[in-house]
């Protein structure tokens, strides 16, 4: 038996707790943080679940390590803390109404940045989804599951754990047909009453949410699934290089917007329209690792810091999660 991760702990711990309180008639409550799933049992619960081939010893002894792990953690934090620039970004309000990033390929920042997104997300018990066609999000990153989409119609079964989804090597005609039918099989299941928050990061957002999509039957189930996921535990990031060419209906969705560097004309006047011309002097001016930060009526611009806490375990081929046509 593999040895569980922290990560894998605390998804299956956030989920006994969301199952629990669906029981009990408590529908889309707030996520709980880490010493609520102590207080009420379900951490230990989780990891007796996860070692349950293992010996009564073999358990403690895990347990002890778990414990010396998050000590760790935490003087690191502290240290970290001390030196980098805190990173605007309210969980709560992502899972309420998703995240939006853009920026100049190379010269933003912006996969580094969505790295300590999901890290934040993931931390706070949100189980996180990332399609990845460029293989950005596949090394030193925050999700230890990787999953390498098999060429086909879209129909596929995965493992339901924060997942990294490495599309590469998909045509777009099946790259679509994937994401089409991840979005319905999510929807469908917190329609129905699945109670685990999770979220979908889309890199390269353009190809799936462009301009029309939201009147197009052909990303209805993309669309059904931003639109009305938040109702239902479900939300979504989406990520471009290609501001433009993303329905400005999606981005609107999006309360919290991140906006790094951008060169091209026609995507500075995109941009520009959401932050006006007063902060677009400054986004031109932007360096790499800095962006402004949009919530609601408020910008403001932060330094992001370089992700260099996440190990990479190669990729997974579990099959348990059914998929629908």
């Amino acid at each position: 038996m593999t040895t569980p991760t922290k990560q894998m702990i605390l998804e299956r711990a956030t989920e006994i707790w969301f199952q629990d309180q669906f029981k009990s008639g408590i529908m889309n409550p707030n996520t709980p943080e880490i010493n609520e799933l102590k207080e009420c049992g379900v951490w230990a619960q989780a990891i007796s679940e996860l070692m349950m081939d293992q010996p009564k010893h073999e358990v403690e002894r895990f347990e002890e390590y778990i414990r010396n792990v998050e000590n760790f953690e935490r003087k690191q934090e502290s240290k970290i803390d001390g030196q980098a620039q805190e990173i605007p970004f309210d969980v709560k309000e992502a899972m309420a109404s998703a995240f939006y990033c853009c920026g100049t390929r190379q010269l933003s920042g912006k996969t580094n940045l969505v790295k300590q997104l999901v890290k934040r997300l993931i931390s706070n018990g949100i189980r996180v989804f990332v399609i990845d066609p460029s293989l950005a999000q596949l090394t030193n990153t925050p999700i230890h599951n990787f999953f390498r989409v098999p060429r086909g119609n879209g129909e596929t079964t995965i493992k339901r754990v924060s997942t990294v989804f490495d599309v590469s090597k998909l045509g777009y005609g099946e790259r679509f047909a994937f994401v089409k039918n991840f979005c319905k099989t999510l929807t469908d299941s917190h329609t129905n009453g699945y109670p685990f928050p999770e979220m979908v990061v889309f890199e390269e957002c353009h190809c799936y949410l462009p301009n029309g999509c939201m009147r197009s039957k052909k990303y209805s189930d993309i669309v059904d699934f931003c639109t009305i996921g938040g109702n239902y535990g479900l939300s979504f990031g989406a990520v471009t290089q290609f501001s433009a060419s993303v329905d400005k209906a999606i981005v609107k969705l999006a309360q919290q917007r991140f906006f790094g560097l951008t060169t091209e004309d026609n995507d500075k006047r995109y941009v520009k329209s959401f932050i006006g011309k007063k902060w677009m002097n400054e986004l031109i001016r932007l360096q790499l690792g800095q962006f402004l930060y949009q919530n609601r009526a408020t910008i403001q611009k932060f330094q992001c810091q370089k992700f260099g806490s996440a190990t990479a375990n190669g990729f997974s081929y579990q099959y348990n999660f059914p998929m629908v046509s």
